[in-house]
């Protein structure tokens, strides 16, 4: 699991306890999240492959 999923699935769990709290319940408090994710896109895919050459390189470094 990613730092990201760690993260995101920790902040949803917050997020669902103080909905089922009581306290807020009672005073007609709504609590919402937004936890957005990548959208595939084109500067997303070059910037993928950018990474992947640019780690491709340092392990062919490492190599020598």
């Amino acid at each position: 699991m990613t730092s990201y999923q760690t993260a995101k699935f920790t902040l949803l769990g917050l997020i669902r306890a103080l909905a089922a709290a009581a306290k807020f319940g009672k005073k007609n408090i709504k609590v919402n999240a937004v936890a957005p994710s990548m959208i595939d896109t084109q500067f997303l895919i070059r910037c993928r492959i950018w990474s992947r050459n640019l780690h491709a390189k340092r392990a062919d470094r490492a190599n020598f």
